[in-house]
């Protein structure tokens, strides 16, 4: 499979690495002399000991790579691949299997099997990895439900575990059989359901973890629902139904109850007065769907999308659910309660309040990323050394308001690398899954406990700082990293770094408080 194939670890971090064909070396040597220079394998280090992170940068390499060394060698099809063939043979390498479509050998005198013989050991392998992956996932279920005293059978629990190990099989086994000549297949929607366009959409779209991670949980409960239908077969009443579906879904389950298959909850807390996912959850569930078959339109599988003008409209009816600001009163509490935590914790509270800037911005900073240019002391929002960002405007400088920036500089003074490296990612790979989670429990512990708070909601105190102090859109977009839509930004870019920090010298925090603590962070800082 291409995961374990082309990455393995050293010294604690996953390594990319390819084999280059021997008639493509000396031409990707002169096209890409920094990059290449004309050995038999290239090896990359990922920068990450996380494998979902290391599997997302494998396919970005793989994509870069692969599509050099066709663009030299030109389209090939030595074996007289029919279009539904090579289609296939796409779909296969989605879902991690690589069909090599060369006869000549490889670096090490290996000779590349037929595409026929490949794909059905492809079949078999997939076979068996599925009865492994279901027998693991039973043990650990069955140690879970033990830990936890429920007495509920684990292939009852494991029900949307061996749909997702089905529907996986189910996809390979078909497009196999159409690469080995097996089966007879008119059409490539045939062997294209949800889990193969969720795997496209990884290779091709290159999204965050945490991306993956939610867009996951869509696709399982779409399976769970409807089935492995292929995509042809998708009508706008089954997007309906898993819309509706996402809106009954109720929240905190517990961990066994998660496991459960999607009408077995909905049918469990069926007519309950129990919370209920909210309208932005359900919003977000439903465009990850919209989005894999916008996908299929774009690959040529379906004519038009079954899912176009199904929406979920805001109608109030979930009031209390959106987020809000949190509002001077409450930072103040914020700022009074802050003293006695940790310096990660306060330092990234205190530039949630002072800059806007994202949770997962603000985690992943490094000390090279505080600097200072012309006079003004920022931070630089960037993606270097694998920092993940939300999109393309995230990239920015933020400066530093003159309440915290000379204590900021003094926490920083003499760190090196990252400079929260004690906020670790959270078992499902993501950054911020325990500092959030931390957030919230702590601030309700404080008293606060309204609807709507949360660790963003100190980026839209900030933007209510800004408006209040008569900032320009423009200019408060650009310190928080929105695209924005006015015909002025589409000339000319950004606002100037020094516009930017006459902007935040303006705004008006809580200073008796702030300032106050801030001088606490500082001495703490300088004992520490």
């Amino acid at each position: 499979m291409a995961g374990s194939t082309h990455r393995t670890k050293v010294d604690g971090l996953w390594v990319f690495q390819l084999a280059i064909p021997a008639d493509c070396r000396e031409e990707l040597a002169r096209r890409f002399p920094e990059e290449y220079r004309g050995q038999k394998v290239i090896r990359r280090s990922l920068g990450t000991g996380n494998a979902r992170e290391a599997e997302v940068k494998v396919r970005e390499h793989l994509d870069k790579w692969r599509s050099r060394i066709d663009a030299i060698r030109g389209p090939r099809n030595p074996e007289k691949l029919t279009p539904l063939q090579l289609a296939a043979v796409e779909e296969l390498r989605s879902l991690g299997y690589h069909i090599s479509l060369d006869s000549e050998p490889d670096h090490e005198g290996a000779v590349p099997a037929p595409p026929a013989e490949s794909a059905r050991t492809f079949r078999e392998l997939e076979r068996g990895f599925a009865e492994r992956r279901y027998a693991y996932a039973h043990g650990k279920m069955v140690e879970k439900l033990a830990a936890a005293g429920l007495d509920l059978d684990p292939d009852v629990a494991l029900e949307g575990e061996r749909q997702r190990i089905a529907a996986r099989l189910d996809a390979v086994e078909r497009a196999a059989s159409v690469v080995a000549g097996d089966v007879a297949v008119n059409r490539p929607s045939a062997f294209a359901t949800m889990d193969t366009l969720f795997e496209r959409w990884k290779r091709e779209a290159r999204p965050t973890v945490s991306s993956i991670q939610e867009c996951e949980f869509s696709v399982r409960r779409w399976r769970e629902m409807h089935g492995s239908v292929a995509v042809d077969r998708i009508t706008k009443p089954m997007v309906r139904a898993f819309r509706d579906a996402m809106l009954s879904f109720p929240t905190r389950l517990s961990n066994g109850e998660a496991a459960l298959p999607l009408q077995t909850i909905l049918d469990k807390y069926q007519d309950k007065d129990v919370p209920r996912a909210s309208i932005a959850s359900a919003r977000k569930r439903l465009s990850f769907i919209k989005t894999l078959l916008s996908t299929a339109v774009d690959t040529g599988l379906i004519p038009e999308s079954p899912a176009e003008g199904v929406r979920i409209k805001d109608d109030g009816a979930k009031p209390g659910q959106e987020r809000r600001a949190f509002t001077v009163a409450e930072l103040k509490i914020i700022t009074d309660r802050l003293a006695d935590q940790d310096e990660s914790f306060r330092w990234v509270t205190l530039l949630g309040i002072y800059t806007g800037c994202r949770l997962g911005e603000l985690v992943q900073l490094e000390a090279a990323d505080a600097r200072v240019e012309d006079g003004v002391t920022f931070i630089d929002i960037n993606a270097a050394g694998g920092k993940s960002i939300k999109t393309g405007s995230s990239i920015r400088r933020v400066p530093l308001h003159p309440d915290i920036r000379n204590a900021f500089l003094a926490f920083v003074e003499g760190k090196k690398g990252r400079l929260f490296p004690d906020i670790r990612p959270g078992t499902n790979g993501d950054i911020t899954d325990l500092i959030s989670k931390r957030f919230n429990y702590w601030r309700k512990r404080v008293g606060l406990t309204g609807q709507g708070l949360c660790f963003h909601s100190l980026r839209h105190s900030f933007k209510d700082r800004c408006r209040e102090a008569g900032i320009a859109e423009e200019v408060h977009d650009a310190l928080t990293g929105h695209a924005g839509g006015g015909v002025g930004r589409r000339y000319g870019g950004r606002p100037p770094l020094k516009v930017l920090a006459e902007a935040v010298a303006k705004l008006q925090f809580p200073n008796e408080l702030l300032q106050e603590h801030v001088e606490v962070n500082r001495s703490k800082s300088k004992t520490s």
